[in-house]
């Protein structure tokens, strides 16, 4: 039962923001998805730091990818290029029911992103949005990694 409030607390906020997400102005939107890809990310590192340690450099590797995302010139970044660089986490290795849990809740997280992005009425280019996911994600990592 324990585990079963903790999920539902954990999932409950999320699935309040999704209900909610139709009202909201584009801008909205893409601040609450950075705000939550920088959570999840740092949430995803932790528990798969402490699941083993020596997933850290795979997890470097993503991080330092996701650097070189955000220094592209704004709307050079492409979907492609975060997809490449998230290929680089240990995820597949992660076996813990938390650390599925985190890997689910990064998974809604991109969907999200990728949903609003491809809105006919998103400028992705003049927003910088793919930039400013990758540093949302990279800071998230960067909590756990430094």
């Amino acid at each position: 039962m324990k585990k079963i409030k903790s999920l539902v607390s954990l999932l409950l906020p999320c699935l309040m923001l999704l209900g909610c997400a139709t009202t909201l102005s584009n801008q909205e939107q893409l601040d609450l998805a950075l705000a939550d890809a920088r959570d999840i990310a740092a949430l995803g590192t932790q528990a798969a730091l402490l699941e083993n340690p020596n997933y850290r450099k795979e997890l470097e590797l993503t991080r330092d990818s996701l650097h070189a995302i955000a220094s592209l010139p704004e709307g050079k970044a492409t979907i492609d290029d975060l997809t490449a660089a998230l290929a680089k986490l240990p995820i597949k290795e992660l076996k813990s029911a938390k650390g599925q849990l985190y890997i689910t809740g990064g998974r809604i997280t991109v969907r999200r992103f990728t949903q609003l992005i491809t809105k006919p009425d998103f400028d992705v280019g003049a927003s910088g949005a793919i930039q400013k996911f990758a540093v949302a994600l990279r800071d998230g990592m960067n909590e756990q990694l430094l």
